[in-house]
């Protein structure tokens, strides 16, 4: 998430799924690995230690906070949700299975929207006009 607020494009991307961190989303982290890649990110940056470190203890300040507020949905993007499901369902470690299982769960997620309650009106109006601009 650093990165992402920073706006670094490195090797450490807030928006892939799979970790370079954690195996899996419910794994601990893997800490040398952690290191590593923190003082990698510190020498982009141009950031000693102590900088880096006051930076990161930001981050993960606002994301403990939103979790605690139970907002953890403006931390992960959905698209986490299928792995997390995929991972918990026990079949997260063969990677064939877990890309067929996650692309059936998208599916069944979506079946399951409800396009007339009051989230979706964003959507709506948005293709009502442009079917109204196409058909007037």
């Amino acid at each position: 998430m650093y990165c992402a607020v920073r706006r670094i494009r490195c090797f450490t991307t807030y928006g892939e799924i799979g970790s370079p961190i954690n195996l899996t989303p419910r794994d601990p982290t893997d800490t040398p690995t952690y290191e590593a890649h923190c003082t990698a990110l510190g020498a982009v940056q141009g950031l000693d230690d102590s900088q880096l470190v006051q930076d990161l203890d930001k981050v993960n300040s606002v994301v403990d906070a939103l979790y605690a507020s139970d907002q953890v949905d403006t931390v992960f993007k959905g698209k986490w949700y299928a792995t997390f499901l995929t991972h918990d369902a026990g079949i997260g470690r063969d990677k064939s299975k877990c890309e067929r299982y996650t692309t059936r769960l998208y599916g069944a997620l979506q079946d399951s929207l409800v396009f007339i309650e009051s989230w979706a009106g964003h959507f709506r109006d948005r293709i009502d006009a442009v079917v109204a601009s196409v058909f007037p």
